[in-house]
């Protein structure tokens, strides 16, 4: 029973045993006395990371919901960047993988083309994050006495790629209120400034989702002139 509520803890959802402290995140109960410190320090570990995905999946959720008054210039699910807004006569039969509609400056900074790539690439993240809970739940139902320390290992990468995420672009997203091409920037100077070999991955992806708005608007403005965010 506690395996699972750790399991769910790590997919952001706190219960009896673990619980949402203002200020901290998700922790043990403080009343929960009956487990051994080192036991109660290895949950608060997992729970760390099942916190810092909340924040992180929250932020993603809501900033992928792309206002209607926007512009998207290509497909999110699809890789390609060579679809260009097209000025055309047929406004009723809009390209599958583009979808145009008339330049304005967003009312929110936590909107945006660049927040919205950014987005999807952390839930690209996010998906494989989810994925390997699951394999840990399956671990857990084939040895019901598996011990906290091999939940640890086995996500030990989230561990390093999921807080990074949280408090080093969301955070800094959030505080400074950036937008557009700033948060590019911002994920190159995460990128230049750090040699963890993870978390190099991760930027680099997050950077090319990115990378791929940059260049829609680019062949944007130079072929139509037309000026997208």
């Amino acid at each position: 029973l506690m395996l699972h509520e750790v399991l769910f803890a790590l997919l952001g959802h706190p219960g009896d045993i673990i619980w949402h402290k203002p200020n901290v995140g998700f922790t043990v109960r403080d009343d929960f006395t009956f487990l051994h410190p080192s036991e109660i320090a290895l949950i608060n570990r997992l729970a760390k990371i099942g916190y810092h995905f909340h924040c992180t999946d929250t932020f993603a959720r809501r900033s992928r919901r792309l206002n209607p008054s926007q512009t998207l210039v290509h497909n999110p699910v699809s890789p390609s960047i060579s679809a260009v807004p097209r000025p055309s006569s047929d406004q009723s039969s809009p390209s599958p993988s583009l979808a145009v509609v008339p330049f304005s400056v967003p009312t929110s900074h936590h909107s945006g083309l660049y927040l919205r790539a950014l987005c999807l690439g952390i839930g690209v993240i996010l998906d494989s994050y989810r994925a390997e809970i699951l394999r840990i739940e399956q671990t857990i139902l084939d040895d019901p006495a598996t011990p906290l320390s091999m939940l640890i290992h086995m996500i030990s990468d989230f561990e390093i790629i999921i807080p990074a995420i949280h408090q080093q672009i969301i955070t800094n997203i959030e505080q400074h209120r950036l937008h557009g091409l700033e948060i590019a920037t911002l994920i190159r100077r995460l990128l230049s400034t750090t040699a963890v070999p993870i978390l190099l991955s991760t930027y680099q992806l997050l950077l090319s989702h990115c990378n791929r708005v940059l260049v829609s608007q680019c062949a944007a403005w130079m072929t139509y002139g037309l000026l997208q965010d």
